[in-house]
């Protein structure tokens, strides 16, 4: 069960919140927190709803391609706690946010000014970049915590390039995230470089094609939405040099089909 909480921890950080908020009716205030995950597939979040409970919901969203975004949500009070009691070893961004969240949880009675408190500092991190310093190294539950931030915000890609009178094909697979905390942790604990721009870092699957397919046949068995790309970028180097345009162009087809399903 640990690899399914590193997974969730992975798509928390990823594309994932633990959201916290005021409301008020009738001049009363209610503090809530509540996790949540949003993802264009929706079979990451039938998954989650399966292990974990929760809800699903489908939300407009007309900046989208498909105009829409699957959300699973989780907001019963002890059913949150425990899962935060549970992912909380294993995340690397949002880490301070959930040990915030579960002092809230733990706190009993009205005490207004602390839920108040707390409840401000979570927001904030939430909005900030600040990162922390130190790196906890959860051993071989990484590989399940990066196959859930690929299936977030990774990709898998065959890519087909046009140079000159030839066509060029080759595989690609990297993870974008505008927080630097977790590139660097991914550097310290799988020793690849990453590279980044005005907008994003970004980091790299090892570029030779040995280190490529040991590091996703290391990956694979965690993976939930990008599981079949994967599997299409294994195809391709288990081609080594063999000359068959036709195949690779079909595995470019085949990839490009997973990468976009709308």
């Amino acid at each position: 069960m640990q690899k399914h909480y590193a997974h969730l921890a992975g798509l928390v950080d990823g594309d994932g919140c633990i959201m916290a908020y005021v409301a008020q009716t009738e001049g009363q205030k209610w503090y809530r927190v509540h996790l949540s995950v949003n993802s264009v597939d929706k079979k990451v979040i039938n998954h989650l709803v399966k292990m974990f409970g929760g809800s699903r919901n489908k939300r407009t969203r007309p900046h989208y391609k498909q105009g829409f975004i699957w959300e699973w949500k989780l907001i019963l009070k002890q059913s949150v706690k425990n899962l935060l009691e549970q992912i909380t070893p294993y995340l690397v961004i949002k880490k301070q946010q959930a040990r915030l969240a579960a002092q809230f949880l733990d706190l009993q009675g009205r005490c207004p000014e602390d839920r108040e408190a707390l409840i401000r500092e979570i927001q904030r991190l939430n909005q900030s970049s600040e990162t922390q310093t130190n790196f906890d190294d959860i051993g071989k539950m990484k590989w399940p915590y990066l196959a859930g931030v690929m299936d977030a915000e990774g990709t898998f890609t065959v890519r087909k390039d046009f140079r000159g009178t030839y066509i060029h094909y080759g595989i690609w697979a990297r993870l974008g995230n505008t927080n630097e905390h977790l590139i660097n942790w991914l550097n310290t604990f799988f020793q690849v470089e990453s590279i980044e721009d005005d907008k994003s870092y970004y980091w790299f699957l090892p570029h030779d094609r040995k280190g490529k397919e040991k590091f996703i046949l290391a990956i694979l068995p965690f993976l939930v939405t990008k599981k079949e790309q994967a599997k299409v970028l294994l195809d391709y180097i288990k081609m080594g040099d063999e000359k068959n345009p036709l195949k690779r162009e079909q595995l470019y087809q085949k990839c490009f089909a997973l990468n976009h399903p709308y």
